[in-house]
């Protein structure tokens, strides 16, 4: 499972892992199993599989099992996500994503202004989040019926708390892979290599890696006053302080 982070690069390493030839992706990207769709049931999530017989044929005419995955950035930041889908899924592989929260929050928020769900300016939405965010996060992890919707459209700042995200999952799955997003697209050949090693999926790499995180423009953070993002530097430093310290790597975010 890919379970974050939004914005992150989840769509481009979905998109090259579902090529690799050993691997049947889910029918879509995002399941959302573990976050808004629970209440579906197992034998639903199970339905976004391939099933057991492609796989079976897969062993005996290509002499490979494949293997099977799904990406839903939500899982990362959701309270009840990780517990969730260790109790179903204890044996699966995990990926996580991480980039600098300073460029996923505004990156999140023009992905809203998009989808027109967001109208208000980003220094109004960052400014009201702790009042607005902070009393659903709670309920999320109280109530497992409550629709998170809200909170994971305009959790801007919070998501950026991964150093508390990294902690549930790694509590279930100890041996999960992080990868920096930046370093990522810096180096992606490398990078995804890293990942199908994480994986046990032999080398391969598709003709060309696209990115498929954006929809018409290259992800940047035009716009972003510098006022802003210095102000949003000192309000992440000790959350990634947090972070660095948990995974013992530093990614400079705050140089």
């Amino acid at each position: 499972m890919v379970i974050g982070t939004q914005r992150g690069g989840t769509s481009s390493l979905y998109k090259y892992l579902g090529r690799h030839p050993g691997v049947v992706p889910t029918l879509r990207k995002e399941t959302e199993y573990f976050t808004r769709a629970y209440g579906e049931g197992e034998r639903w999530y199970r339905g976004h599989f391939p099933l057991e017989m492609r796989r079976s044929v897969s062993r005996v005419v290509a002499r490979r099992s494949l293997q099977t995955f799904e990406a839903t950035p939500d899982y990362l930041v959701h309270p009840l996500a990780a517990q969730r889908a260790a109790a179903l899924l204890p044996d699966a592989r995990i990926v996580a994503m991480l980039r600098n929260p300073i460029d996923r929050a505004f990156s999140h928020y023009k992905h809203m202004v998009r989808l027109e769900f967001e109208k208000r300016s980003f220094e109004q939405a960052v400014a009201r989040e702790p009042e607005d965010i902070t009393p659903l996060l709670q309920l999320m992890a109280s109530d497992p019926r409550y629709d998170a919707t809200h909170f994971l459209r305009y959790s801007y700042l919070t998501r950026g708390h991964y150093a508390e995200q990294l902690r549930r999952w790694l509590d279930h799955y100890p041996e999960m892979l992080i990868v920096q997003s930046e370093e990522f697209y810096a180096d992606t050949p490398r990078a995804f290599g890293q990942i199908l090693e994480h994986l046990d999926l032999e080398p391969w790499q598709p003709t060309e890696f696209t990115n498929y995180s954006y929809v018409s423009a290259p992800p940047s953070d035009s716009g972003l006053p510098e006022h802003v993002r210095a102000e949003l530097a000192d309000y992440f430093r000790p959350y990634n302080d947090e972070l660095y310290q948990l995974i013992d790597r530093d990614f400079g975010w705050d140089k």
